[in-house]
């Protein structure tokens, strides 16, 4: 499989979060919050088989999106997990008590 476009998510000058191709002069697509460029650019690399880069504000990397295969190999994972049934009681159940250690008792002769 080849890799497609690699795309940056980051804050410009303006503070609008842009989403960015890697040698790209200019910004695909400007967004005022940045889950809303994050969503774009999963679908943009995504459709092109690209990966993505998160930035912090001071421009550093958050987080780093390899490839969509990895992507898919993490929810292979979740899918084969069981899942947990919710509790039917209303109440929780209370926590154990410890035993308490006592002494050694020895058996009664017959």
């Amino acid at each position: 499989m080849a890799v497609g476009q690699k795309y940056h998510i980051s804050q410009n000058d303006d503070g609008k979060w842009q989403v960015k191709g890697e040698k790209a002069g200019k910004a695909l697509k400007l967004f005022d919050k940045q889950k809303e460029a994050i969503a774009y650019a999963k679908t943009v690399a995504g459709n092109q088989e690209g990966n993505f880069v998160i930035h912090k504000l001071d421009g550093k990397i958050r987080k780093q999106d390899y490839s969509r295969a990895e992507s898919e190999k993490k929810t292979d994972k979740k899918a084969t997990k069981p899942e947990k049934k919710p509790s039917t009681d209303k109440q929780s159940k209370p926590a154990a008590k410890p035993v308490k250690k006592t002494e050694k008792v020895k058996p009664a002769k017959k």
